[in-house]
């Protein structure tokens, strides 16, 4: 996504949008609508079966400040929630914009009330928010829709499609219990997580031998009773034999990864744990840098998962150097690839590791930030969660 400049003289008189172009509770609920409809005759394995819309929440400046930026502008997008926690929707008020930036499977959301920390969903919620507002007080207008690639020596515009892959993962597992019973602290890591419930896809490996607090020992993983308790349960594991052979599991990559455990959270370096897994035989690529049309072809090449890892946010280090923290990783397993007159957008599935909470597909770009805030300072605890820097993937193949 990026700013356009249409319309630049009067969006930077009123900082407001313009009438002509907004969009109305009842237009968005309408876009959400049309597209759960096409989510659900591509694939019967869709989790908006039956979706009826409840609550709509505007969310605006100023109860958008989280986004740092003070200025007074109309709102920026809707928040539209279906009834019985169904699920939820996050769709535009600008008929110039994709119509909608997110469809999150579970549960419901207000902007204004939320006091769950999902550390990879607050990074989507600030980058759109942060790109929307920044765009408005600067004196753009909206994001502007992507023209998908022609074909090559040239022809007619691709035509319509809606084209999508529904999860890979069975599994919507935690960093909480029972998976951290074995670690010598609360949370058992974002990566830990994410490699646990890649393990699960590829269905390997078959045995860990583990050393947990002087107590040694072997655990065989039945893969394809864990997987199908999986998906009979809504992602979780409730055979206490089960959760026990998977929190082993997660404290072997702890191990392994040399996770340091704090009270505050867990954290294991990304590239570090993808050459340790290469070690143990593991198919991984390299961390790359995020691009979206890589992701969604090694997806469409079958036998293939995406791990995914970002910061926060980076602080200066003298002059030049940048110092990155506030890292998180979690799984990307599915796509959305929508064609819709001579416009594409494209939206990855991230199952952020926090048993299953906001999981969902999601703008490709929102996270990718073209400008990115800078501190002087060293103090973490003060700045809002916001994984858009350095965002990486690497893709496992079975």
């Amino acid at each position: 996504m990026s700013c356009s400049q249409d319309e630049q003289v009067s969006v930077k008189q009123s900082n407001l949008l313009t009438t002509s172009h907004k969009i109305t509770v009842e237009e968005a609920k309408k876009n959400v609508m049309d597209f759960v409809s096409k989510l659900n005759q591509d694939t019967r394995a869709s989790s908006f079966w039956g979706v009826n819309i409840g609550t709509v929440e505007v969310v605006s400046i100023p109860n958008g400040t989280r986004s740092g930026i003070p200025v007074n502008l109309d709102s920026l997008f809707y928040i539209i929630n279906f009834k019985d926690n169904k699920g939820f929707a996050i769709a535009s008020s600008d008929d110039r914009e994709v119509p909608i930036f997110a469809l999150v499977e579970e549960g419901n959301y207000s902007y204004d009330n939320d006091t769950i920390t999902n550390a990879g969903f607050e990074a989507f919620m600030s980058g759109l928010i942060e790109q929307k507002a920044s765009c408005r007080e600067s004196g753009l207008s909206y994001y502007v829709l992507e023209e998908p690639d022609m074909p090559s020596g040239g022809g007619d515009y691709p035509d319509d499609k809606f084209e999508m892959m529904a999860p890979l993962l069975a599994t919507k597992w935690g960093q909480g219990a029972p998976y951290n019973k074995y670690c010598p602290g609360p949370y058992t890591g974002c990566v830990i997580t994410a490699i646990s419930q890649i393990c699960s896809y590829l269905q390997t490996p078959n045995t860990i031998q583990y050393n947990i607090d002087g107590e040694a020992g072997a655990t065989i993983l039945d893969w394809l009773r864990i997987n199908n308790e999986c998906s009979k349960n809504n992602g979780e594991l409730i055979t206490n034999e089960l959760e026990d052979h998977i929190a082993k599991l997660m404290r072997f990559w702890g191990g392994a990864f040399g996770a340091k455990y704090k009270a505050g959270g867990t954290s294991a370096n990304t590239e570090d744990a993808l050459k340790i897994m290469r070690g143990y035989g593991f198919n991984v690529s390299s961390l790359d840098e995020y691009d979206v049309n890589a992701v969604i072809n090694d997806l469409k090449k079958g036998n293939r998962i995406v791990i995914m890892r970002g910061n926060g946010r980076y602080y200066h280090v003298g002059l030049v150097f940048r110092k990155y923290v506030d890292g998180h990783a979690w799984v990307v397993d599915g796509y959305i690839d929508q064609i819709k007159n001579r416009k594409e957008t494209k939206y990855i599935h991230c199952n952020w590791g926090w048993n299953g909470l906001h999981n969902g597909y999601f703008l490709s770009t929102a996270l990718n930030a073209e400008e990115n805030p800078a501190y002087d300072d060293g103090i973490v605890s003060t700045r809002s969660s916001n994984f858009r820097y350095k965002l990486k993937t690497a893709t496992f193949i079975k």
